[in-house]
C-alpha cells in the first residue's frame, strides 16, 4: 500500500470555533471519560445524527488533496475552495468539527482504508472502478475541457484529436482512465498513433507541463481550469475546446469506506438535509457547478454491479 502522504492538516471547525490539529489516527484501549468527553463534543441539536464510531471521537476526518483550486486549496496558510465549504455545511449538519487531511490524490483511497481519516471528501469523480473499492454520497456534478497553449498550432476540438499527441494527466485522475483505455484504443483502431501519457503528481503541474511544451494538451475539469486559467493568465493557455462543450460529464461523491452503513448514512442524510434548504445548491452556484446526475450516479453502480 502506498504510503500516505500528509502535508498539511488543519481543523476547521464547523461552527467558526478554533481547536488543534491531530493526525487522525485512532489509539487503542480508550477511555470511558474520553469517550464521555467525545460524546458531549457531539452537539444534541444538530439536525442529523452524528455517527459515532469516527477516526477521531467529536469529529469527522476528511483526506482531501490542496492542489485543486477552486476545489480545494490553501492560500496563505488557510483551507479555502468547495470542498472545505462542503465541509463545514456537514459539519453543521451533524454537530461535529471537521478536519480535512492534506493528502495526494493517487493515495487518498488507501489512506481511506487504511483509516487515516473518515472520508473522502476531494472533488473524487463516482466511477465503477471507484465504487469497487468504497461507497460514494454524490453531492454535485461536472465536466472536463481540452487546454492547451494559446498561441500554438495545435487546437483539439475533441478527446480524439489527442492522438499522437503528448497528453498529461493527475496520477489517479478519472481521465487518467479514459485517456488510457477508450481513447487510446479509437486511436490504434483509427490508425492516429498512439497518446503519449505523461502522469504527474498534482493538476497544477499539468498546467506547467503544457506551458513549457513538454507535453501539448490536457483535460482538466471546467471549474479547475477556469479558477487556474484566471489566476495564471502568464502561462498562456486556453481552451481549445467549443466554449461550453464538457467531456465525461461525471457526478462527484465523497468517499467513505464499504461496509460503513452508519456513516454512509449518516453523510446521506446530512447531504439530503442540505438539498432541502438550499444551502448545496447556493454553494454549487457559487462555483459554477451542477448538482449529481442520478442517471450518471445510478449507471455506474450498475457496472460496479450493483452496490
Amino acid at each position: 500500500m502506498a504510503a500516505l502522504a500528509v502535508v498539511t492538516a488543519v481543523l476547521v471547525a464547523a461552527c467558526g470555533g478554533g481547536g488543534s490539529s491531530s493526525s487522525g489516527g485512532t489509539e487503542s484501549g480508550a477511555t470511558e471519560g474520553t469517550a464521555a468527553a467525545n460524546a458531549e463534543t457531539v452537539s444534541s441539536s444538530a439536525p442529523v445524527k452524528a455517527p459515532e464510531n469516527l477516526v477521531s471521537g467529536g469529529k469527522i476526518t476528511f483526506g482531501t488533496d490542496f492542489t485543486f483550486p477552486p476545489y480545494e486549496s490553501i492560500e496563505n496558510g488557510e483551507q479555502t475552495g468547495f470542498d472545505v465549504e462542503v465541509a463545514q455545511l456537514l459539519g453543521e449538519t451533524l454537530g461535529l468539527e471537521t478536519e480535512m487531511i492534506d493528502t495526494r490524490f493517487s493515495v487518498l483511497i488507501p489512506g481511506l482504508e487504511a483509516h487515516h481519516y473518515d472520508a473522502i471528501l476531494s472533488a473524487i469523480y463516482i466511477t465503477p472502478e471507484r465504487l469497487e473499492a468504497v461507497d460514494m454520497v454524490p453531492y454535485f456534478n461536472t465536466g472536463n475541457v481540452m487546454v492547451v497553449k494559446e498561441d500554438g498550432e495545435y487546437q483539439p476540438k475533441t478527446p480524439i484529436e489527442i492522438c499522437g499527441h503528448k497528453f498529461s494527466v493527475n496520477s489517479g485522475a478519472f481521465v487518467e482512465s479514459v485517456i488510457e483505455n477508450e481513447v487510446s484504443k479509437e486511436c490504434e483502431e483509427q490508425g492516429l498513433g498512439s497518446i503519449d501519457v505523461q502522469v504527474l503528481p498534482t493538476e497544477t503541474a499539468n498546467y506547467e507541463q503544457v506551458a513549457s511544451g513538454r507535453s501539448e494538451v490536457i483535460l482538466s475539469d471546467t471549474a479547475v481550469t477556469a479558477a487556474q486559467l484566471a489566476a495564471e493568465p502568464q502561462l498562456g493557455l486556453h481552451v481549445s475546446s467549443a466554449p461550453g462543450e464538457l467531456f465525461y460529464s461525471t457526478p462527484g461523491g465523497i468517499a467513505v469506506p464499504k461496509g460503513e452503513e452508519e456513516l454512509f448514512n449518516a453523510l446521506t442524510e446530512a447531504v439530503e438535509y442540505l438539498e432541502g434548504n438550499g444551502k448545496l445548491e447556493a454553494l454549487r452556484k457559487k462555483y459554477a457547478l451542477a448538482p449529481a446526475d442520478t442517471a450518471e450516479v445510478k449507471q455506474a453502480e450498475a457496472e460496479a454491479g450493483g452496490n
